[in-house]
């Protein structure tokens, strides 16, 4: 059995990763980027590891209702394996995407699930990346290191695990980058654009998101407080109910936030 979870963990080859913009500069020429599999990429792994008659899925659909003007719906994925005539189940789950919201959600909701057995689980502990962006938002994409390749790996730079290109930071006249959502629904989004003021007295006082997101989350309701002349910047307690917007949506394996995938 533990052969098998190795081979479910291997790294996929670097043509199967996807990567997005993460967290921009303030001059907007240099961003940080994501690493995320492809859902297909995920099946020809547990085809060739387990074989395509020893894993199956499920979807059940979630709907909780409103939360402001939102409607929080999502899908749960149930993945099962087949291993020693025993069959393996684990479920995660992630809300509906804004842009094909049930390919999108089905598509999530199964690589969670996968990554609960390990599937593309190595993705987490990529070391953040600077690269350049053009006008159009598009980058070079970056090299991986050495241990995020898989076995028997030959690249140019072998002796180097991330090229020069991968350690640039922000130079001096840019160093000042606006805090960016990494997670959940306005995932790339900066803190300091968001106009869903429910959305950020939750990330405030309810959410599990960094010290530092709170923190610039205060400062824009603060912001909106005095502009708006009304005192906005502590929630009420009966405008939140203990349901969790789509962006922390309840990790069922047992991760906590969401994939950066």
């Amino acid at each position: 059995m533990s052969n098998i979870f190795e081979q479910l963990k291997e790294p996929f080859k670097p043509d199967e990763i996807q990567w997005r913009i993460g967290q921009k500069s303030k001059d907007g020429k240099k961003a940080t980027v994501m690493a995320y599999m492809d859902s297909r990429a995920v099946q020809e792994r547990l085809d060739s590891v387990v074989g395509p008659e020893n894993w199956r899925v499920e979807y059940s659909s979630v709907d909780l209702g409103q939360i402001g003007n939102k409607d929080i719906k999502g899908f749960i994925c149930s993945l099962s394996i087949k291993i020693d005539d025993n069959w393996l189940t684990r479920q995660d789950g992630a809300g509906c995407t804004d842009f094909e919201p049930l390919k999108g959600g089905i598509s999530d909701a199964f690589k969670r699930a996968a990554s609960s057995f390990g599937i593309g689980r190595y993705l987490y502990a990529l070391p953040l990346q600077w690269v350049p962006i053009d006008n159009y938002g598009k980058f070079k994409i970056p090299s991986l290191p050495l241990w995020a390749m898989p076995k028997g790996t030959i690249t140019a730079n072998s002796t180097t695990e991330v090229t020069a290109q991968n350690n640039i930071s922000p130079s001096a006249d840019s160093t000042q980058t606006k805090i960016c959502f990494t997670l959940g629904k306005y995932r790339g989004t900066a803190v300091s654009d968001l106009k869903d003021l429910s959305y950020l007295e939750w990330v405030v006082d309810k959410s599990n998101f960094s010290d530092e997101v709170k923190s610039e989350a205060t400062k824009v309701l603060s912001t909106k407080s005095v502009d708006n002349g009304n005192d906005i910047s502590k929630p009420k307690a009966e405008q939140f109910e203990p349901v969790k917007p789509p962006c922390d949506f309840p990790a069922f394996s047992g991760i906590e936030n969401e994939e950066p995938f």
